[in-house]
């Protein structure tokens, strides 16, 4: 039974992410554009360091005729129809051949993106897209040329199951183990516990690694919230195997007792886990990231599970009230050597690790939320991890800031801080920084982030469990709450923390906030990037991008617009040449879904817009640019990019922008020749070029309008 209750554990490993949620309440006006300057502490204004950015005037400004600027006009159908596999058996590498004005040459690097692009074996699919198998693409830029390549991550997982041709591993969101003939634990009907030993009792989760790529070293790892990471060869994206980080981390089931005779016996199957949200400290040139384990409750071995362990061996203790979390705090040179020694830190009533966190020069910070876990129905083999997470009541929910200070920083070596505050959900963190005074704790930090509020804790979105909600296999954005960007204020020496929406983007639903990569660790920057769902306070997926700039309040905004000639193609075309849904048959457009305009000859605005979503968008910095000067100008002087899905044609582009002009639209587009499915993160390497061969003929950039021609 002690087995039982200690493989139980196990299911504290829980994957966050923002995108299957639950249901919230119907739309609200748009409200008014404000321009009241947000208190922040932004750069003094500096002389440019860069020659300003080349003229190209762009080819795609929007036409749209709307009333709000980021309207959400979206069609579930289509949105749905970005959620196909890869094929296993293409070859994906190629030369960009085909694209849409002028393709900066001051671009070296690769803009690498990552995500779930499996989502069946033998027939049955995956219940959530967050559990379909990763793969990477790699788009690289070397004096105005660009090369494409992709390849699924080859798990261990990955490759048992495609020999099978069914699943061998149970996700974190409800896929289960299935049988030789295809059956499922998970089917959606009365007969869904038929094969309950087949699931039950085994606690090992599959590690899809399909959230984050990163490059730092020399290495190209990707990322997976509860398992480790896995190293990809920089040219060929082959994969290597998990990295243990030098040994530092070992595979296995993330639990620990903090009792060495108890974690002896546990040696053999206990391991780390790594969070998919590493940061990196352009400053200090180091990479940041922490390892995470279940801290059993204090029947099973953990005296104290509410304490804290600095590198000189200090430790506060106090009442136990359940199982937490043990998190290890590291940060690598360009070696991959620990400058510091590691941080570790316990924390009781901690049923999940922070989705995301955020570091300043002296403080590592995570958000705790509130939630409780109803376990049974895991352990029985009946749902999943995800699927079990259940927010506290609103009247009972309180989120924990939590700051742990850095080695080498103002507070190194005292204990961590730990503040209550309303209830807040945070999905995704741009930046943080201090706020230096005369007080012992160092006054004050700022930080800014994505998330939700109280509401997402509100009766009126309690059905049943956190996770899990999609529409044929998509994320369902009629049962999702918004999210919004927050300001975090946190006082260290009143023990006090609260956040409020930035004020210009209050009603505008966006996710995935960036900052230019110099100041992610450091400093207060302006100028802020996110991908924006819309502008009306409902919910809908992500068609546009946001750039605001935190010294003025001022905002602008691009909405992915569709050319006339390309939907006049897809008008042509026939329903079995359109993109598939989910594991289900071809789309098919009728007159009245299309709504197209004889007098014009193409689509409505309102229409053809609801066709066309848009990936995570990334900073990469010119690389004519001087790094380090600092200043408003060093921001700016970048290109802002990210990948276009249009569902009616079935093309992918990716999209390259003047990042101090996004309203005006791109300056080229990249149309891609494989059918990437929309997924999770994207990086810039900058220096990286995976798989560019050193000779090819120079054809030179072609300048199109915007029908193509």
């Amino acid at each position: 039974m002690a087995t039982v209750k200690t493989n139980a554990c196990i299911i504290l490993l829980t994957f966050l992410c923002p995108y299957v949620v639950r249901s919230f309440p119907g739309s609200q006006p748009q409200p008014p554009r404000s321009t009241t300057s947000i208190p922040t502490s932004p750069f003094a204004p500096t002389k440019p360091t860069c020659a300003p950015l080349p003229p190209h005037e762009s080819i795609f400004k929007s036409d749209l005729s709307l009333t709000s600027k980021l309207p959400g006009n979206f069609d579930l159908d289509t949105w749905a129809s970005l959620f196909a596999s890869l094929d296993e058996d293409e070859a994906v590498d190629y030369w960009i051949e085909d694209w849409e004005g002028v393709i900066p040459e001051d671009l070296h690097g690769t803009f690498l993106t990552v995500g779930p692009s499996k989502y069946e074996r033998g027939g049955v699919p995956i219940k959530c897209w967050l559990e379909g198998d990763g793969a990477m693409t790699a788009i690289s830029f070397d004096k105005g040329r660009v090369h494409v390549k992709a390849r699924f991550i080859e798990t261990k997982a990955y490759l048992e199951e495609k020999v099978e041709d069914r699943f061998l591993y149970r996700g974190q969101f409800g896929t289960m183990k299935t049988g030789r003939h295809g059956w499922s634990a998970f089917k959606d009907s009365f007969f869904k516990i038929r094969l309950p030993p087949l699931n039950a009792f085994d606690m090992k989760f599959k590690n899809p690694s399909n959230t984050k790529p990163l490059y730092w070293g020399g290495r190209l790892l990707s990322t997976f919230e509860t398992a480790l990471p896995h190293e990809l060869d920089t040219q060929t994206l082959e994969t290597k195997g998990e990295f243990d980080f030098g040994g530092l981390m070992r595979p296995g089931e993330a639990i620990t007792s903090a009792d060495p005779v108890l974690d002896a016996i546990l040696q053999k199957k206990s391991g780390h886990a790594f969070t998919a949200h590493p940061r990196i400290d352009k400053a200090t040139k180091r990479l940041l990231g922490w390892s995470w384990k279940t801290l059993l409750p204090k029947h099973f071995g953990v005296p104290d599970p509410r304490l804290w362990r600095s590198a000189k061996g200090k430790k506060n203790r106090t009442e136990s009230r359940g199982a937490g979390l043990e998190v290890t705090f590291y940060e690598w040179d360009e070696a991959f050597d620990l400058p510091f020694p590691p941080v570790t830190i316990r924390v009781s009533d901690c049923p999940s690790p922070p989705h995301d966190w955020v570091v300043t020069p002296n403080y590592y910070v995570w958000m705790q939320s509130a939630f409780r876990l109803n376990l049974l129905p895991c352990v029985l083999g009946l749902k999943g991890p995800g699927e079990c997470m259940v927010p506290v009541k609103e009247e009972e929910a309180r989120a924990v800031v939590h700051l742990v200070p850095r080695p080498g920083g103002r507070h190194a070596g005292k204990p961590p801080v730990a503040i209550e505050m309303e209830p807040y959900f945070m999905t995704h963190w741009s930046h943080a920084f201090d706020v230096e005074g005369d007080g012992e704790e160092g006054n004050k930090l700022v930080g800014f982030a994505a998330g939700w509020d109280k509401s997402l804790f509100s009766p009126a979105n309690d059905d049943g469990h956190m996770f899990g909600h999609t529409y044929r296999g998509a994320p369902d954005f009629s049962r999702l709450p918004i999210i919004r960007y927050y300001r975090l204020d946190v006082d260290l020496e009143q023990k006090r923390a609260s956040f409020v929406a930035v004020p210009p983007l209050a009603k505008t639903f966006l996710d995935f906030p960036k900052v230019h990569p110099r100041f992610e660790a450091e400093g207060a920057p302006r100028h802020v990037w996110a991908m924006a769902c819309n502008d009306r306070g409902v919910s809908s997926p992500p068609q546009g991008y946001v750039h605001l700039d935190l010294g003025t309040g001022l905002v602008e905004s691009w909405h992915a617009p569709s050319s006339a000639a390309a939907l006049a193609a897809a008008r042509q075309a026939s329903s079995s040449s359109l993109p598939s849904m989910f594991v289900s048959p071809p789309l098919s457009l009728s007159a009245v879904d299309m709504k197209w305009d004889d007098t014009r000859g193409e689509l409505s605005v309102e229409d053809r817009t609801k066709h066309i979503v848009v990936g995570e968008g990334v900073l990469a910095p010119r690389a004519s640019c001087e790094p380090g000067k600092g200043g408003e100008q060093e921001e700016l002087d970048s290109y802002w990019m990210g990948v276009e899905f249009n569902a009616l044609t079935g093309r992918r582009s990716l999209c390259i922008f003047n990042a101090a002009d996004i309203a005006a639209g791109p300056l080229c587009k990249l149309h891609l020749q494989h059918s990437l499915p929309w997924g999770i993160h994207s990086e810039w390497a900058p220096g990286l070029l995976v798989a560019v061969p050193a000779e090819r003929e120079q054809t030179g950039n072609v300048i199109r309008n915007k029908d193509g021609q």
